[in-house]
């Protein structure tokens, strides 16, 4: 779906062409956020051509243009009727048509052609979409385990080839929150737990996921009923997390929902702070449960040492049901947890 200024077909006066206008200046203007983005005064300068063209018109009806009725064949290429640009390339007459219709799209119908088939989101200029690719969106590097569920939600892993990319799939990645007391000076890691993004900046993501559950937390300190995932009671507790400070997994699911599938399970098997950790993932996980194990276990470092324990002797495949959550720090015993 094109991103475009709503034009009524049937009013054709020039204060209908100079609110569409409007309505593109402001639209291109909106985003101050950025400091790369155009002023108001830069962008008002492109769009003075296309007044001008309005205004030139005898009237009393002022059709909008389009491709069609502003497109003139000259004898090397093809002329804007708005802005007399012209295209000339010595390439086939068609592109010079192609490259003039673009033209005309962008910059007298304010139409953003170039659309992300990931996000739907839309842009003017091909590099500019290239950019929010390369920016915003995931993109494996080569010979990367990208794993995929089937329709019956079991997993399977493949080495990605960067030549095999569908740019139609939200890749998901896997990253490592640690908590720590916020009255511990020196931060040690208490928990930690698996989650999972779309977000190429997972230090994006875990800022978003942090300040979400502070929200939530506090929420519950008043009374009230909140929505989030079972850290808001960490920090009810006590607990809290530096985004800055997540481990990057290297392990990606080809689109959120294989994502999910993959973080449950990396959470049964970390013993992750949680409150939901069904064993129910390492069945979807048989097909390549010791890739996965593999990778995990190459951050067991960043790991406390009673979630080390518990992976390295796969205490998880000794328990029935749901995993039942870490005794409080101070009680814990390696020993005793081997044992078990």
């Amino acid at each position: 779906v094109q991103d475009k200024v709503k034009c009524d077909p049937s009013d054709h006066t020039l204060s209908k062409r100079y609110e569409e206008i409007f309505d593109a200046i402001f639209r291109k203007t909106q985003d101050t956020s950025k400091g790369s983005m155009k002023t108001a005064n830069s962008v008002i300068q492109e769009f003075k051509k296309t007044v001008d063209y309005y205004k030139a018109m005898p009237g009393p009806v002022y059709e909008p243009i389009t491709v069609e009725n502003c497109s003139i064949k000259i004898s090397a290429g093809w002329k804007c009727k708005v802005c007399d640009v012209e295209y000339t390339s010595k390439g086939s007459t068609g592109s010079n048509e192609k490259k003039l219709a673009d033209h005309i799209e962008i910059k007298h119908i304010y139409l953003q052609p170039y659309i992300c088939k990931v996000c739907n989101k839309s842009f003017t200029e091909k590099s500019n979409l290239q950019k929010h690719k390369t920016n915003t969106h995931i993109y494996l590097p080569a010979n990367a385990n990208l794993y995929t569920e089937d329709s019956r939600k079991y997993v399977s892993c493949k080495i990605f080839e960067i030549d095999d990319d569908d740019d139609d799939y939200l890749k998901s990645q896997l990253y490592m929150v640690k908590f720590f007391k916020k009255t511990d000076k020196n931060k040690k890691i208490v928990y930690i737990s698996i989650d999972v993004t779309t977000f190429k900046d997972v230090k994006v993501a875990a800022k978003l996921l942090r300040d979400a559950n502070n929200l939530a937390a506090e929420a519950l300190k008043r009374g009230e009923t909140t929505i989030g995932c079972s850290y808001k009671h960490l920090f009810v507790e006590g607990y809290d997390f530096n985004p800055e400070d997540v481990e990057v997994l290297g392990i990606y699911g080809n689109n959120e929902t294989t994502g999910h599938t993959l973080k449950t399970f990396a959470r049964v098997v970390t013993k992750s702070k949680c409150y939901h950790l069904p064993k129910m993932s390492l069945e979807r996980m048989e097909n390549c449960e010791q890739t996965l194990l593999d990778q995990l276990k190459a951050f067991l470092s960043k790991m406390p040492q009673r979630n080390q324990t518990y992976f390295n002797t796969q205490a998880w495949k000794q328990q029935s049901g749901e995993i039942e959550d870490f005794e409080p720090e101070d009680t814990f015993s390696p020993k005793r947890a081997r044992v078990e």
